[in-house]
């Protein structure tokens, strides 16, 4: 019994930290690493350097979010909604984006090194200078998406959506100097 209490204590604790992490909505350079905010609601944070190694952010609301330059390595965000987000300069090598929506999202010069994005949806996305060495992007869809100069050698473009992006000659295809 006295263990129920304490756990609900715990739980109640939790979900009050959580509550008032997104009514600050200000945490730049904070370290959250290995946080789980699985469906959590943080539209437009600001997350700009913070150390997100290993958080969870399965399912969350992080339309609008900045996080320029933030650290995922790691992190887990299927099925999280970016829409719009700034992830300009961020460290998403091996973090899990399957399912996640990143349309209109700014993701230049970002790192997504080994990253799983299958089924993500990135219509629309500036990914020019991106590093998508070795990711999974089976399936993606990169509708009107800026690929200049991203670089995609090793990667896994099957099935991806290719309609009406622009790219140039310095972008790296997985394996023939073309697109898929």
């Amino acid at each position: 019994m006295s263990e129920d209490i304490s756990r609900q204590t715990f739980q109640i604790e939790v979900e009050q930290e959580i509550h008032a992490l997104r009514a600050r909505a200000d945490l730049r350079e904070t370290d959250l690493r290995g946080v789980n905010f699985q469906g959590a609601s943080f539209e437009r944070v600001d997350l700009r350097g913070a150390n997100l190694q290993g958080v969870s952010f399965e399912r969350a609301d992080m339309r609008g979010a900045r996080l320029r330059g933030a650290d995922l390595q790691g992190a887990d965000l299927r099925g999280a909604n970016l829409n719009g987000g700034d992830l300009r300069e961020a460290n998403l090598r091996q973090a899990n984006l399957e399912g996640a929506d990143l349309t209109i999202s700014a993701l230049m010069k970002a790192d997504l090194c080994g990253a799983n994005l299958r089924q993500a949806d990135l219509r629309a996305a500036q990914l020019s200078d991106a590093i998508f060495q070795g990711a999974n992007l089976q399936g993606v869809d990169l509708r009107n998406a800026d690929l200049r100069g991203t670089n995609f050698e090793g990667s896994n473009l099957d099935g991806a959506n290719l309609d009406n992006i622009t790219y140039d000659e310095r972008t790296i295809w997985p394996v023939d100097g073309t697109p898929a």
